[in-house]
Order: structure tokens, then C-alpha cells, then sequence
């Protein structure tokens, strides 16, 4: 169980975490922004999703949310996955993001549960006292009985409701059902939002291990004429300006920094970092190097 707050949708959440405690992560492509993330339980398909991202784009297929594109930054796993605690989705924000017209809304009995019982305690105020239990049978009977039956024959039965009192006095919503809202988030869209974003955390877990374990290489080897580390797993849009530091400076600098950078040690003791890496020949000096720092840990 956990605390998330009902806006998150805690149900969804609980139904997605127990049908994924076996799955593991499949990193079948992880080219800067475009990655490809398969998530299975080992022998089956069963509960199995993908999250392939290119820039700007995320999209979701499998067993859970097939279908669902979203569009906003280049970098759309840190869109969902911002550093907010586990299960902390925003479905209104997020459902904007949307690429194409989809339908993640349907009535919700609940919500036309929740609003009908508003209604009726304001309507409650003008009936008699001694009415009121009366009342609240017929609110009952006429028409919360109805939520469950689909949303036609609930707002008929908003729309007709009238209540008599004791002094003969007729009492009805006096409102066009039309003005309320009584649709929720489909579940499955839900479900799809938390997979995404638990997905995602998943993914940056193992980056900032991964990038961990190089550090430690690193720290380990800094006397080396040319190290470097991968880009770290966040990235918030920070960029660094050329500086040199010392090496346990750039260290610690680097352990806390959410930039994407390349860190070489000189010589002279001193490193150079620099952020971005923009050229392909700077990408293949850097794979080399971690290849020699994986060799060496």
C-alpha cells in the first residue's frame, strides 16, 4: 500500500505494482533521446510493456495503455519522471500531451455519487427538520440507485427528482443536469499514466547506478591521462561552461549535477568538463573510454 493522495489514483497504482513485481527491464535501445524500454516478467508477455521515446515524443504499447503517444519535450521520460515520488502522476496536465484526438474520459458512477450527495446536502438546508430522514431516503431510492445504471438514466433521474416535505412544499435540484461533469479518467488510461511513469523511474534507477559505478572507476583511476563517464541520467536542460577543476572537485561536482557532460583528467592533475558531447568522433572517444573503465572496475 501507500499514501498517495486520490488525485494520483492509489487503486490504479496497487493493481499496476502487484502485476509488475516480477518484471524486468529490457534496454533494447538507448541512443540519447531516442530509447526503446521493454518491461517483462521473465517467461511471459503477460502485464508487458514497451516505452519507445524519440525526441519530443513518448509512446506506450503493450498489454497496458497501447496507443497512447504524448508530445512536449525533447526528453519525455523526464517529462513524466521529474524526481516527484513514486506514483505521483498528473493526469490532467499529462492527458493535454496527447498527439491525437482519444477518448480517456467516461462516466464515472462514483463521480455522479459524489456530486449528487453535494447537491443534496444544499438542498437539505431548506426542508424541515424533520423531513429530513424522509429526504434522504428519497435521495436514496430515486436517485443514487440509478448511478450504477449508466450515465443516461442517471442524469433522468437527477432530472426528475422532486421531494414534497411536510408542509406540502415541492423541492428539486432546480439545475440543468447538463451543467455537471460526471466523467473520471478511464481506468486503463490511469493505469497506463502510472505505468509510464513507474517505467521510467525504473530506467533512471539503473542509469544513475550504472553512472555510479563509473564514478567509482573513475575516482579509483583519476591518474589516468583520459577518462570519461557516460552522460549522468538526468537531464534538466544544465549545461556546464568549460572550467577546470580539481579532480575530487569534479568529482563531487559531477555526483550532483544534472548535466549531460564529459569529465577528462590531464597530466597535470587537473580535468577539463565540458557539457554536451556534439560531434560523432567525441561520441566514439567517449564509448571507447568507458569501455576502459568498465574493463578496469
Amino acid at each position: 500500500m501507500n499514501d498517495l493522495y486520490a488525485h494520483h489514483y492509489p487503486e490504479q497504482y496497487n493493481h499496476l505494482l502487484s502485476n509488475v513485481s516480477n518484471h524486468e527491464m529490457t534496454i533494447l535501445q538507448d541512443n540519447e533521446l531516442y530509447k526503446h524500454l521493454r518491461f517483462r516478467a521473465p517467461g511471459t508477455s503477460m502485464w508487458g510493456f514497451d516505452i519507445i521515446t524519440w525526441p519530443g515524443y513518448l509512446t506506450i504499447v503493450g498489454d497496458i495503455g497501447d496507443g497512447y503517444i504524448f508530445h512536449l519535450e525533447q526528453n519525455m521520460l523526464r517529462f513524466f519522471d521529474h524526481s516527484q515520488p513514486d506514483g505521483n502522476i498528473n493526469p490532467g496536465y499529462w492527458a493535454e500531451k496527447l498527439t491525437r484526438s482519444i477518448t480517456y474520459e467516461e462516466y464515472s458512477p462514483d463521480v455522479f455519487t459524489r456530486t449528487i450527495t453535494d447537491l443534496a446536502t444544499d438542498l437539505r438546508d431548506h426542508i424541515p427538520w424533520d423531513d429530513h430522514q424522509r429526504f434522504n431516503e428519497s435521495i436514496t431510492d430515486d436517485v443514487l440507485s440509478h448511478a450504477e445504471n449508466g450515465e443516461t438514466y442517471a442524469r433522468d433521474a437527477l432530472h426528475n427528482f422532486t421531494f414534497t416535505d411536510s408542509t406540502n412544499t415541492q423541492h428539486t435540484f432546480n439545475t440543468d443536469t447538463q451543467d455537471h461533469n460526471f466523467t473520471d479518467y478511464k481506468y486503463h488510461f490511469i493505469l497506463a499514466l502510472h505505468a509510464i511513469l513507474w517505467g521510467a523511474k525504473t530506467y533512471h534507477t539503473h542509469q544513475k547506478q550504472t553512472y555510479k559505478k563509473h564514478l567509482e572507476t573513475l575516482r579509483a583511476n583519476h591518474t589516468t591521462n583520459a577518462l570519461a563517464v557516460p552522460a549522468p541520467p538526468v537531464s534538466c536542460g544544465t549545461s556546464a561552461a568549460d572550467s577546470d577543476k580539481t579532480v575530487e572537485d569534479a568529482l563531487r561536482w559531477l555526483e550532483s549535477s544534472d548535466a549531460h557532460m564529459i569529465l577528462v583528467v590531464r597530466e597535470d592533475g587537473r580535468v577539463h568538463t565540458r557539457s554536451r558531447i556534439a560531434r560523432e568522433s567525441e561520441v566514439a572517444v567517449l564509448q571507447s573510454l568507458v569501455q576502459q573503465l568498465e574493463g578496469a572496475s
